[in-house]
Formats: structure tokens, C-alpha cells, sequence
């Protein structure tokens, strides 16, 4: 036979079920578990498991707060639509930058190209005007300094 427990333990072992369910724990971890609510209530494992309607009505409770937790409701499920849009407006202008991004880069390997051919028709100039004898170094004559110029 089983011993019933008194008034003062059952109204520990509600009190502690409300809390629990609250998710403010003041004696155990908050997890929804058998343990946690003999352990807010001040009571044994025992003790609790004896006042089965409370204990069966905890779990059924827990279970249905696990369900909520993984299916949010109203301002959560609108919080996290507004989250998935802001995702999906970020990503286009993410897609947008890389696009603008890769456009600038195929100009500036334009800008490179022809720097590079102005650099090099510079140094074939520079080239044609130091070679001695040639008709570009006829038209003037570059006197090093410190050296003087004969006829």
C-alpha cells in the first residue's frame, strides 16, 4: 500500500511545478524532470513519485512546454519570418556587390593593360633616345654633366 503524502508536501510539489514551468528553478538546474521537482519542493524522489496525479500531471505539462519550445508561436514564429526576410535581403545585396565588384575588377585589368603598353612604349623610347647614333639623338646632343662638349 502506498503512504500519502501530506497537504504540506503536495503544495511544495506544486509550488515547484510552477516554477519549473516558469523556467525560474531556485533549487536544481530547470531541467523538466521528476528529480528537479522533488528537489524544488524540498522533498525525496520518493515522496514525489508517491503523489502520482502531481507527477504524471508535471510530465504531461513538461511535455507540452518541450512541444512549444520546438514549434514557437505568435511573436516568435513573426520574429523568425523577419529574420528569414532580413536573410533574404541580404543576400541579394551580398549577390549585387559581388556583381558590381566583379565589374570594377574587369576595368581595372583594363587600366593595368594599358599602363602597362604606355610603359613599354615609353622604355622603347627611352631606349631609342640613348642609343648613340641614332637619328632621335641626332636632333640634340645630352652632355653629361661635368664633361665638356667638342666639335
Amino acid at each position: 500500500m502506498i503512504t500519502p503524502i501530506s497537504a504540506a508536501a503536495t503544495a511544495a510539489l506544486r509550488r515547484a511545478q510552477q516554477r519549473l514551468l516558469a523556467s525560474r528553478p531556485t533549487a536544481s538546474d530547470g531541467r523538466l524532470t521528476v528529480s528537479n521537482l522533488a528537489r524544488e519542493a524540498g522533498v525525496s524522489r520518493a515522496t514525489a513519485y508517491r503523489a502520482s496525479a502531481i507527477v504524471e500531471e508535471f510530465q504531461s505539462l513538461a511535455a507540452q512546454h518541450r512541444s512549444k519550445a520546438k514549434h514557437p508561436t505568435g511573436s516568435r514564429r513573426q520574429h523568425i519570418a523577419a529574420l528569414e526576410a532580413l536573410i533574404v535581403t541580404l543576400r541579394q545585396g551580398e549577390r549585387e556587390e559581388i556583381r558590381t565588384l566583379r565589374a570594377r575588377t574587369g576595368v581595372l585589368a583594363q587600366h593595368i593593360q594599358a599602363l602597362t603598353m604606355l610603359t613599354h612604349e615609353l622604355d622603347r623610347q627611352i631606349a631609342a633616345l640613348s642609343t648613340p647614333g641614332s637619328r632621335a639623338n641626332s636632333l640634340g646632343v645630352v652632355v653629361p654633366i661635368g664633361r665638356k662638349v667638342s666639335d
